[in-house]
């Protein structure tokens, strides 16, 4: 059971896009990374980034520039009905999270 992953644990991961603007990254959920490269394009019109996995952040607190409120990523990626999704952008270093 653990091999064929029946209950579907695990498949979504959250990666971070370096995006052109100097020491800024998007932050999305997806299942692939084709799609985060895809999702980005789209939505931002960039297409000469970087991709990191970001799963090592999953338990990290990032609050909402908006609302100030904090918030485990893991708790975000529950309430997303839908992946590939974008979550926000974030300068390095700093764990405050904006919608742009």
């Amino acid at each position: 059971m653990h091999k064929t992953n029946l209950l579907g644990t695990g498949r979504i991961k959250l990666y971070a896009v370096k995006t052109q603007t100097k020491d800024w990254f998007a932050f999305y959920f997806a299942e692939q990374a084709l799609d985060v490269f895809r999702l980005h394009r789209e939505k931002f019109r960039e297409t000469n980034v970087h991709l990191l996995p970001a799963d090592r952040l999953l338990c990290g607190v990032m609050a909402s520039a908006e609302t100030g409120k904090e918030e485990f990523l893991f708790e975000r990626k529950k309430r997303m009905a839908e992946f590939p999704a974008y979550v926000g952008h974030a300068r390095a270093g700093e764990m405050v999270m904006f919608q742009v």
